[in-house]
């Protein structure tokens, strides 16, 4: 068998050619007809030529070949590089009948063959550990690259069409061979491919099976100066033909995004300063810097917490882009960390209090949602809200905030059509909706598969009733909706224009305001390299387990050693006898937040200090991801004790 595999590898390249003929023709052929053609043709389900067939097998052809294990070997490459770059090569329109090939592939097999892509070009750019990577970019790496962005968007029309039929699933997206099997058998008894399909929309019933946007992440490219490839991509023309990884950003890793952001957060940080420097001195007629031309100090008192803050970043608002500095008037601390990081977590604990009514808490979901209800003056806090989210991915903090993923898509729209679109992302579904409120999100699915008479049975209008301020007022979903039955037909519609009611267009004053408030600060292209889910790691850390061990490489001690007794059984208790749930809650009473860093542990410090009271509880300084543990007699106590401040601690004392 191996052999046989052999002989199909030497004998690719004259099938390489004559597939070459094959793109060339039906290149010219597909030129000549326009999209609206093709539709017609699959409308009027009209028998395709001769040709038509054999653009079926070349593609049927290169999904073989990609799959082939042999391209792995390094003496491969060569005729791994051709294949790569005729499937970069295919039209528009052959690229749509190979997605719909690579649709029905096992999951299995389209992770080897996004692997088998990576490592080739890993091996190639990286030769070897003790030689540079090359320079010269070659027609090969553009191919790879190109053939990895093909199926990362068939991975994401798969991402697109579970979120609409996620109710169809028993599991999560990662299903097996049997249920990938239902469904293939469900498509095939609903329609027949006779042919090529044109476009393959988000709506065709196909397996649901994804791979994670982490798997297209290529972590090897961390090693290149991928900063000067985004200056590089961000400055050349719309003409230019210069190969930049930038322009790819599903291949860089959260680690090379966050580093390209931190680098450009820098050099805007040092630009402002020193405009701020050179304009100051010369009203001051001085050349010694003063510290605000260098930092964005925020001066508050803890009693006026709120009203000082707004009040400094309206007036700073300027200096947004400056390294930011906190300063509680009437105390003595300097700003090294902790004192910025108390701010953000007493600001943000105050504004998502239920008595300051700006977000409601959704108990299901365990996330807050903008409050429907609110007053113009409060528009100022939601846009306060939205700066501290961008100061903090600005200057690497990770906040405590719960927001549901729709926030951080909404965040990421860009609406180029009229400013009255800013946050507004069409056709979120239902799965966005169960995210953030399930119970209406299960209403409106019993809804969409209730098998009666919608219109006699639930004599509805499209209309929405909410409260406001204690009275309930009607909102038409559309134009003289309070005249149009609900019915069956337009059932469809009805749970559409809802979603977008509740997501979008209830709370879009609020979420514009919040919107405004991030892009002041993070106005930037770098944010642009990022998914929703990767802006939601920069803000709150990482939900991954918690890697205790990490943990305790990074621990510095005060008044302990490592070795003493009570630290052994410390960790003992915290590695092997609390559970996942405790182990976030302990973290969260350390160090103010129950994510880690997208780095791991490795990337912050956690110190333990010894008090010689023995009977009182732990404590923590959160603004230091600091521990004080008594010295316990013994391993029970330590423990009991231990439970009791993690359960009960809220803040910055006791429930």
């Amino acid at each position: 068998m191996k052999a046989i595999c052999f002989c199909i590898v030497n004998d690719l390249k004259p099938s390489i050619d004559r597939l070459k003929i094959h793109v060339l023709r039906n290149r010219s052929l597909s030129n000549n007809l326009d999209d609206d053609t093709y539709k017609n043709n699959l409308e009027n389900k009209i028998q395709y030529s001769e040709l038509e067939k054999l653009v079926i097998e070349l593609i049927y052809s290169l999904v073989i070949f990609l799959c082939n294990p042999l391209f792995n070997l390094i003496e491969n490459g060569v005729l791994f590089s051709i294949l790569l770059c005729e499937i970069a090569s295919l039209n528009s329109h052959l690229q749509n009948i190979l997605i719909y090939n690579l649709r029905r592939m096992p999951l299995n097999f389209f992770r080897d063959i996004l692997r088998q892509i990576q490592n080739f070009l890993v091996s190639r750019l990286f030769p070897s550990l003790n030689t540079r990577p090359i320079r010269l970019v070659n027609d090969w790496l553009i191919s790879a690259v190109k053939v990895i962005g093909i199926l990362y968007h068939t991975n994401e029309m798969q991402i697109n069409y579970y979120q609409n039929h996620f109710n169809e699933y028993k599991s999560d997206a990662y299903l097996d061979h049997k249920q990938k099997r239902k469904y293939f058998q469900k498509l095939d008894n609903q329609e027949e491919f006779s042919g090529p399909v044109s476009v393959v929309s988000a709506s065709t019933n196909y397996s649901s099976l994804f791979v994670s946007y982490e798997d297209f992440y290529i972590k090897k490219l961390e090693s290149l100066n991928l900063y000067k490839d985004f200056i590089n991509w961000q400055h050349r023309s719309k003409l230019s033909k210069e190969f930049c990884f930038s322009q790819y950003p599903f291949i860089l890793s959260i680690n090379s995004k966050r580093n390209i952001l931190e680098q450009d957060s820098e050099t805007q940080m040092v630009i402002i300063a020193k405009q701020s420097f050179m304009k100051n001195a010369k009203n001051r007629n001085v050349r010694i810097p003063n510290s605000n031309d260098l930092f964005l100090t925020i001066n508050v008192r803890r009693e006026n917490l709120m009203s000082d803050s707004l009040n400094e970043i309206e007036l700073k608002k300027s200096h947004l882009k400056k390294k930011l500095r906190v300063n509680f008037l009437g105390e003595s601390a300097i700003d090294m960390g902790g004192v910025r990081k108390e701010w953000f977590l007493l600001v943000i604990r105050q504004i998502f209090s239920p008595l300051y009514g700006m977000f409601n808490y959704e108990k299901e979901s365990q996330t807050y949602w903008f409050g429907p209800n609110f007053e113009k003056s409060m528009l100022a806090e939601y846009h306060l809200i939205g700066v501290l989210m961008g100061l903090a991915v600005y200057n690497g903090e990770i906040l405590d905030i719960r927001f549901p993923a729709c926030v951080y898509k909404k965040l990421l729209a860009v609406n180029k059509q009229t400013e009255e679109c800013v946050g507004i992302v069409q056709n979120l579904t239902l799965y966005d909706l169960k995210l953030v409120m399930p119970t209406i999100a299960n209403s409106l699915q019993n809804l969409l598969d209730y098998e009666g008479n919608v219109q006699d049975d639930f004599m509805m209008k499209f209309v929405v009733s909410f409260s406001e301020f204690e009275t309930v007022k009607m909102i038409e979903l559309k134009e003289n909706g309070a005249n149009i039955d609900l019915t069956n037909e337009n059932r469809k519609e009805f749970v559409q224009l809802y979603i977008d009611f509740l997501l979008n267009k209830s709370i879009y004053e609020q979420f514009k305001a919040f919107y405004n408030g991030f892009h002041s600060v993070c106005a930037t292209n770098a944010i642009k390299l990022f998914r929703p889910e990767e802006i939601e790691l920069l803000v709150c850390g990482s939900s991954e387990p918690l890697n205790i061990n990490e943990l305790k490489l990074i621990t510095l001690y005060e008044n302990y050693t490592e070795h003493d007794l009570l630290i052994r059984w410390f960790w003992d208790i915290l590695k092997y006898e609390f559970n996942p749930s405790q182990k976030r809650r302990f973290l969260l009473f350390t160090t103010g937040s129950d994510r880690v860093p997208i780095g791991g542990f490795k990337e912050m410090f956690f110190k333990i200090t010894k008090v010689e009271f023995k009977e009182q509880l732990p404590m923590a300084h959160t603004c230091f991801n600091q521990l004080i543990l008594p010295q316990y007699k013994t391993k029970e106590c330590l423990k009991s004790k231990l439970e009791i401040a993690i359960d009960n601690a809220e803040g910055f004392g006791f429930k």
